[in-house]
C-alpha cells in the first residue's frame, strides 16, 4: 500500500478533440500495481468518481477524465460515437502511459469501456461495468426516461443533486446530441467479442440495468471468454452506486485488479469475405416466384395479415389464461424420446404462434421444445441465440433440431454457428432473411425489427460464414411479401413451398409436412 499521492491536472489534445485529465499519482510504486481508469456517464464528469478515487489510490495510481463535452470540457464540434469517446480513451491512456489498467465505467461509460475492449484486447484485460444501459428490449425513449425516474426515486438527495448540475454545466444541447449514440450502440454483442475480465454491477433498484438485462449481458461474455464473469448487485443501491456505495464498488475493483490477466486469444473463422459471398449469392440465390394466380396483391396481403392478427389475438388469449392458471404451457407440446427440435418464433412472435407446427410435430415423432424466455423475439439475434444456447445447456440437450420462422431462423443459425460441436444436428429455416431484408431499414429503430437489415455486421457476417451449411435446409413461401430478397442460404439446400404469405408458414399443413421432410433429410 502506498502513502501519499499528488493530483495532477491537464488538458489532452486528441485531433482537435480535447478532454480535461485528472490523475492522482503515488509517491511510490510497486512493479505490478494496476492503474484505475474511471469513465463517467452522460451528463456527469468526473468529479462523479472523487470519493471512489481516494479509496482506490493506496493501492494503485488513478486516472479520471471529463469526456469531450461534458463537466469542463469543452464540446467537440460534431457529436461522437462510442466508438469516439473510446477512441478518446484510448488516446489518454496510451499518452499518459497507463500500466496494467483496471477499468471501470459507469452507465454510458460502461459502454465506452467495452468498446475500450474491443479495440485493445491485448492491452484492456479488466473492465467493470456498472449500471450499464441500454436494454435492447427497452430501446424507446420515452420508457428509458420512465426507468431513469424509477430508479431516482431511491438516489440519495447528494446524488441528484450533483447530477442535476452536471447536466446543467454539460448543456442539454449536448446531452441531446450524445443520447442517439448510447441509444444505438450494441453492448451485448460487443461484450460477445471481447475476452477480457467482466465484472457487472447494478443496484438493488437500478431500473435501467434490470436483473433480466444484466443476465442477458452476463451471457454475453461467456461467448467468447474462457474467464467466469459475475454480476454483483448491491443491496439498496440505485443507478448512480458509485458515490453511496464507493465501498463496495471499491472492493469489488480491488478484487478485479488481484485476479490473474490471462493473454487475448484470437479466433476467426469464415470461408468467404462478406463481398465474396454476395457476389455469389447474386449469382445462386433463388428469388420468390410473384405470380400469384388466382390472388391479386391486395388480396395476398389481406389473407397473410388476417392469418397474422388470428395468431397474434390467440397467443393474447392463451397469455392472459396462463395468468390465471388455465391456459397451455410448453410442457403440453413435450414428446421425451422424440428427436428433440427447439422452435424459434419470429419477430413480434412468441412461442404461442408455434403451437400448431408443435402438435404436427408431436404426432410425428419429434420432440417440440417452445421457449418462453425468448418473450416476442425482440432483442438482438446473437442476444437471443445466448438465450436459446443457455436453455441447451441447462437441459443438457444435444444433437438437437432448430426450427426457425423468419428472425428466429437467424437466431437458430447463431445458435448453430456458435453452440459445441455435437449440440445441433440441423436447422430448419422458415421465410428467413439470411442476407438480411431491406424492408426492415423502414422500421423504427425501436421496433426489433431494424436489427435485419443487410448492413447488420452479425447477418453478413453469418451469410459468409459457411460452416455447416449442409446441414441447413431453408424453406421459401413461393411469394413472401417480407422477405422479397428470398430466404436462401450460400451452400445450404432450399424448398419453395406452395404457400403465399411470409406469416402462413407457419399455419398451412403444406408448410408442416415441408418441415417434417427437411427434418428427415436433416436425420
Amino acid at each position: 500500500m502506498a502513502g501519499k499521492y499528488h493530483v495532477i491536472k491537464g488538458v489532452f489534445n486528441a485531433g482537435g478533440v480535447r478532454v480535461r485529465v485528472t490523475q492522482l499519482r503515488r509517491d511510490f510504486v510497486d512493479e505490478g500495481d494496476p492503474t484505475f481508469v474511471l469513465v463517467h456517464g452522460i451528463g456527469v464528469n468526473s468529479q462523479y468518481f472523487q470519493d471512489l478515487a481516494e479509496l482506490l489510490v493506496p493501492f494503485g495510481d488513478v486516472l479520471m477524465l471529463d469526456l469531450p463535452g461534458f463537466g469542463k470540457t469543452p464540446r467537440p464540434a460534431f457529436p461522437l460515437s462510442i466508438a469516439g469517446f473510446a477512441a478518446v480513451v484510448h488516446q489518454v491512456m496510451l499518452y499518459e502511459k497507463v500500466t496494467n489498467p483496471v477499468v471501470l465505467g459507469h452507465s454510458m461509460g460502461a459502454q465506452i469501456v467495452t468498446e475500450l475492449a474491443c479495440r485493445d484486447p491485448k492491452w484492456i484485460r479488466k473492465i467493470m461495468l456498472v449500471g450499464p444501459p441500454i436494454n435492447v428490449l427497452e430501446r424507446a425513449f420515452p420508457l428509458v426516461v420512465w426507468r431513469f425516474v424509477q430508479s431516482s426515486w431511491y438516489e440519495a438527495s447528494k446524488v441528484t443533486s450533483f447530477a442535476i448540475k452536471a447536466y446543467l454545466q454539460s448543456g442539454l444541447v449536448w446531452f441531446a446530441k450524445t443520447i442517439p449514440a448510447m441509444f444505438q450502440y450494441p453492448i451485448a454483442c460487443r461484450l460477445a467479442e471481447t475476452d477480457a475480465r467482466v465484472v457487472l454491477m447494478r443496484g438493488e433498484f437500478d431500473f435501467i440495468a434490470s436483473r433480466t438485462w444484466m443476465q442477458d449481458l452476463l451471457l454475453a461474455t461467456e461467448h467468447n471468454n474462457p474467464h467466469p464473469s459475475k454480476v454483483l448487485e448491491v443491496k439498496g443501491g440505485a443507478h448512480s452506486v458509485i458515490v453511496r456505495f464507493r465501498n463496495q464498488v471499491a472492493q469489488a475493483l480491488l478484487d478485479l485488479a488481484a485476479e490473474p490477466a490471462f493473454p487475448s486469444k484470437n479466433s476467426l473463422g469464415v470461408l468467404f469475405s462478406v463481398s465474396e459471398a454476395n457476389a455469389v449469392a447474386e449469382q445462386s440465390v433463388v428469388i420468390p416466384n410473384a405470380v400469384l394466380k388466382p390472388l391479386t396483391v391486395p388480396q395476398a396481403y389481406a389473407r397473410d395479415y388476417l392469418v397474422a392478427a388470428k395468431q397474434s389475438l390467440s397467443a393474447v388469449k392463451q397469455n392472459v389464461l396462463t395468468n390465471f392458471g388455465v391456459g397451455d404451457c410448453p410442457s403440453v407440446y413435450r414428446n421425451p424420446g422424440g428427436l428433440p427440435v427447439v422452435l424459434v418464433p419470429g419477430v413480434y412472435e412468441s412461442w404461442y404462434q408455434m403451437r400448431g407446427l408443435a402438435s404436427y410435430l408431436k404426432e410425428r415423432g419429434f420432440d417440440p421444445h417452445l421457449l418462453p424466455q425468448l418473450g416476442n423475439t425482440l432483442g438482438p439475434v446473437d442476444l437471443l441465440a445466448r438465450r436459446v444456447l443457455a436453455y441447451l445447456h441447462e437441459n443438457n440437450l444435444r444433437d438437437v433440431f432448430l426450427v426457425g420462422h423468419s428472425k428466429g431462423g437467424l437466431v437458430s443459425r447463431c445458435v448453430q454457428l456458435e453452440a459445441d460441436l455435437g449440440v445441433v444436428r440441423g436447422i430448419v429455416t422458415l421465410g428467413t432473411p439470411h442476407r438480411g431484408a431491406r424492408l426492415a431499414a423502414y422500421t423504427l429503430p425501436s421496433s426489433g425489427v431494424r436489427d435485419l437489415v443487410p448492413t447488420n455486421p452479425l447477418i453478413q457476417k453469418m451469410f459468409a460464414d459457411t460452416r455447416f451449411s449442409d446441414r441447413v435446409v431453408c424453406l421459401q413461401a413461393r411469394w413472401d411479401q417480407h422477405v422479397p430478397e428470398g430466404a436462401s442460404l450460400l451452400l445450404a439446400r432450399l424448398e419453395i413451398v406452395d404457400v403465399v404469405g411470409h406469416n402462413r408458414l407457419i399455419t398451412e399443413e403444406v408448410a408442416f409436412e415441408a418441415c417434417v421432410r427437411a427434418l428427415d433429410f436433416l436425420r
